[in-house]
Order: structure tokens, then C-alpha cells, then sequence
């Protein structure tokens, strides 16, 4: 099953598809002007957005180091609360395909992975927990639970409990150990959630698509706050410093209190955005439909640089990997795109076949990323030379999630697959 819009979104850019063969290539950076915000619900398909990490556990981690550390799971969409789609750990490169489940319908939500156990989610409402180390090459099913509505929006995990939003517009809360349900909240006029959960403290936030960000109690969810804002919230909400991030289809990158939900800071953007914005310290770093990757200093209230590149004109779907020298995006050009962090300029990109949806993570010196053309891939991260590819059953719309040495990802097709990442060390 495909999501509703994704038969006119398939038609408007049936036409604009190409194919080129692998390149790299050295550009600069140009500006260019945003898409409307009923151009960009036309172009808009609906994929996902993302036990608790150190980072993550005691509320907002300090850096992007944190949000980088090895723990032994991937608890949220992003790998942490910064939402930078880092890891320290590379891996081999040929890495070994460990199983397969099949989850019988379309996967476009980013897995958790937490204590040894995988939780993935479909579009036809089921959510199953799975055991990551298992030697069954079919998979190993723990428990299953099945909602009502399709699920795309990443569940996230914290402290035993698995939370997720539906296209019903209600957030879920189950027991990690059983699927067991716990509670559900229903947000405003049932508009779905795409939106991700992140996680502060004793809260989880995510948006909707009714316009609003919420903010619940993990235990109970209950409801703290919520914020308003112009339009649907499809990004999911970086968390650092005590606030939270919301990049939206305003075309406003909006600073939030998180502990009050006060707005404290608004920064025009000047393009509508359904990526995921991505935060280190002062910066933060996020891609528009505008066909930009943008550097942003939310302290002192300003764009550091725009980035675009120089022929190929397609928006930005997926969320940026934040390495310590390089930013890296994938575009509905087919391209992913290697810039320098410092200056916005272009440093690589490398080509696939079909649009790049799946965001990147950066795994130390590779990045690895899945696209549409069935195919996912790792690169040098300081070069952009392809080092190993492996070809699936179907697209890759829902991103890497890389935990115990495992890489796990689903495709619409229905499988998930995990990778065993240093094979020769078994």
C-alpha cells in the first residue's frame, strides 16, 4: 500500500526523473527562492520522519559528541535528541546481511533500536518488537500490536516504553517488554502525525499536522503544553539546551522552551521544510523546499549560509547527518550532497538512480543512506567514493537506525533488513 498522495506526487515528478551514472563534483553555493506552501503540499510524499541512549537520558545532551556515542541502541528517529544522524564506530566495508522480517505491508518509519530488541512500524498499523542478535535469517518476532491507522511516524523508545504518533492524529504509548498499551493521546481534529517523537526529560514532543507541537508526559500522557503554529508540522523536533527546534511548513524555524512552551525565538527561513532539523551547540543545520540546505546560528538569529546546488533544482525531503567538519543531505535530485560545515560550499555529492528520501548517518568515516532506486549506500564520508552498495526488495524511504554493530532499515516493499557491520570480526 502507498500512501494517499503518493500517486500525484508519482505523476507532477514522473517527468523530472533522469538517470546519470556516479560522479562527483566540486560546487559553490547559490540562493534561490522558496516554493509556495500549496507547491509544496503538491510535491509533499509522506514518509517518516525516528531503553534511551546516555545522550538522551537525563534530558538534552551537551553536544554533538553526545549525541554520537556509542551505546547500544538508536532510540528516536535521529540516533539522539540533537537529531545530528551520528555514530563514532565505522564499519567494514562489505557489511553482511544478518535477516530479513517481513512485515507484510509498506515500511517508512525509521526503526528504534534499544536492549537488544528492534521496533519497527508499518503503514498498515502494526508495530512489532524483534530481536536484533537473532541467528534466525527470517527475523525473530517478540510481540506485535496493531493500531487502527497507518504508522510513519519513527517510534521512539524511553524507559521501557515504545511511543508513537498515527495517521489518526493519536500519539500511542505501549510497554517496550509486551506491546502492551499504555495510553494514547488524540491530538486536534485527528490530522496525522509524521512527525517523530523526541525526548527531554520526563516529556516527549512531536508535532501534527493539525499545526500544533505537543508536549506529554511520558508516564501518562498527559498533556503540558502545546504550541501553535502556521501550518503542518512534519519535521520532528530537535531537543538541546532546554529547547526544542521546530522547522515547519511556515517556513519559520520557531525556538521553543521546552519546559514552558513558550516561543522564544522566530528565524524566517524563507522555504517550507519537512526535514528535520539537526543541532550542534549554536548551529543547526536543516533542508527546505526551497531546494537549500541552510546554516543557521538560532542564538544569535541568523542564516550562517544557504547552500544549494548550482543546475539541479529539487527540495530537500530528508534530514542532514551532522559530522564535525562536513553536513551531509540527501536530495530529491538523486544526489547526496557532501558540504563543508563551515562555509555551506559543496565539497562532494555523489549520484543515484532516484530520488534520496532516506536520511544519512554518518557512521565514523562512512555515511551510509538508503534511496528510492532500491538501493542503499555506504560512501567515504571525506570524498563522497562509493565503498559498498547492496540492492533490496523495494525503495528506501525510512533511514538507518545503527546500534550493537547492526545496521536495520525497512523499505516499502515490507522487509526490514539488518546488516551485521564487521563481519570478519565474528
Amino acid at each position: 500500500m502507498r500512501s494517499k498522495f503518493q500517486p500525484l506526487i508519482h505523476g507532477i515528478s514522473k517527468g523530472l526523473k533522469y538517470n546519470m551514472s556516479s560522479f562527483h563534483t566540486n560546487k559553490s553555493a547559490s540562493l534561490f527562492a522558496g516554493l509556495p506552501l500549496f507547491t509544496f503540499a503538491l510535491f509533499l510524499s509522506l514518509s517518516p520522519m525516528q531503553g534511551q541512549d546516555k545522550a538522551t537520558e537525563k534530558g538534552e545532551p551537551p553536544g554533538l559528541q553526545a549525541a554520537g556515542s556509542e551505546s547500544g541502541s538508536w532510540p528516536v528517529f535521529r540516533g539522539g535528541a540533537l537529531q545530528a544522524g551520528v555514530r563514532k564506530a565505522t564499519p567494514a566495508d562489505k557489511p553482511g546481511l544478518a535477516w530479513t522480517f517481513d512485515m507484510g505491508d509498506v515500511v517508512e518509519a525509521t526503526v528504534a533500536i534499544s536492549g537488544g530488541r528492534v521496533y519497527a512500524a508499518g503503514v498498515d498499523g502494526r508495530v512489532v518488537a524483534l530481536e536484533l542478535m537473532t541467528g534466525d535469517r527470517k527475523g525473530k518476532k517478540i510481540w506485535e500490536h496493531k493500531v487502527k491507522a497507518g504508522i510513519r511516524s519513527s517510534p521512539g523508545i524511553r524507559n521501557g516504553r515504545l511511543f508513537f504518533g498515527d495517521d489518526f492524529g493519536f500519539v500511542h504509548a505501549v510497554d517496550a517488554s509486551t506491546g502492551k498499551p499504555l495510553w494514547t493521546y488524540e491530538t486536534e481534529g485527528g490530522a496525522e502525525i509524521l512527525s517523530s517523537v523526541n525526548f527531554s526529560g520526563p516529556s516527549l514532543l512531536v508535532g501534527s499536522y493539525d499545526g500544533f507541537l505537543y508536549c506529554l508526559d511520558c508516564k501518562t500522557g498527559k498533556l503540558l503544553w502545546k504550541v501553535e503554529t502556521g501550518a503542518p508540522v512534519h519535521c520532528s523536533p530537535a531537543i538541546s539546551e532546554g529547547k526544542t527546534f521546530v522547522a515547519g511548513c511556515d517556513g519559520l524555524l520557531r525556538v521553543i522552551d521546552v519546559k514552558t512552551g513558550k516561543e522564544v525565538r522566530q528565524l524566517e527561513l524563507g522555504e517550507n521544510t519537512a526535514a528535520s532539523p539537526a543541532v550542534d551547540g549554536n548551529q543547526l543545520y536543516v533542508g527546505t523546499y526551497g531546494s537549500q540546505i541552510k546554516g543557521v546560528d538560532w542564538k544569535a538569529g541568523k542564516i550562517l549560509w544557504s547552500y544549494q546546488h548550482p543546475v539541479r533544482r529539487f527540495p530537500y525531503y530528508a534530514s542532514v547527518a551532522l559530522g564535525e567538519k562536513l553536513v551531509v543531505a540527501g536530495g530529491r535530485d538523486k544526489l547526496i550532497h557532501g558540504i563543508d560545515r563551515a562555509t555551506g560550499k559543496s565539497v562532494w555529492t555523489f549520484q543515484t538512480r532516484s530520488r534520496v528520501e532516506s536520511s544519512p548517518v554518518i557512521a565514523g568515516s562512512r555515511v551510509l543512506c538508503g534511496s528510492s532506486d532500491k538501493n542503499i549506500y555506504m560512501l567515504e564520508l571525506a570524498t563522497g567514493k562509493k565503498v559498498w552498495t547492496f540492492e533490496g526488495d523495494g525503495s528506501f524511504v525510512a533511514s538507518p537506525a545503527l546500534a550493537d554493530g547492526r545496521m536495520v532499515i525497512g523499505c516499502d516493499s515490507g522487509l526490514v533488513y539488518c546488516f551485521d557491520l564487521n563481519p570478519a570480526k565474528k
